[in-house]
């Protein structure tokens, strides 16, 4: 039985653009290799007796622009941003008993699990979704 390693990493938010960045660390024998993934986040009104705040997370990649993510996390220029072929969305939200998420991390694991995937940690870093509550 092989076991999982804790991912590091770090993540970015731009509210002008609605793109956010997750960077992922994970050590490979001696050397970490990073991994970086972007999402146009786009806010859900769901009913807020069943979730608040909602979220849509749509994976893709955007056409380069010089100095994209310099220091202080904005965007020079606007950029464009180019959905994934996948068409990969996830859902994040807070519900009644905590954090969910669409993504395969969550939906493996399971809700209630005391690990949460990279796009709750992210939209918490970056104070999209309060902290708590797993």
């Amino acid at each position: 039985m092989s076991k999982i390693k804790a991912a590091t990493g770090y993540a970015r938010y731009d509210s002008k653009t609605g793109i956010l960045k997750i960077t992922t660390i994970v050590k490979r024998g001696k050397k970490e290799v990073e991994h970086t993934t972007l999402y146009r986040v786009h806010n859900i009104n769901p009913d807020p007796r069943v979730a608040e705040p909602a979220f849509s997370l749509t994976k893709g990649e955007v056409k380069l622009t010089p100095g994209l993510f310099k220091e202080g996390g904005e965007m020079p220029e606007t950029p464009i941003f180019t959905p994934s072929p996948t068409a990969e969305v996830y859902h994040v939200a807070i519900e009644q008993f905590g954090p969910t998420c669409s993504c395969p991390h969550a939906t493996f694991r399971g809700q209630n699990s005391s690990s949460v995937c990279k796009h709750v940690v992210a939209m918490r870093a970056v104070g999209l979704l309060p902290k708590g509550n797993n």
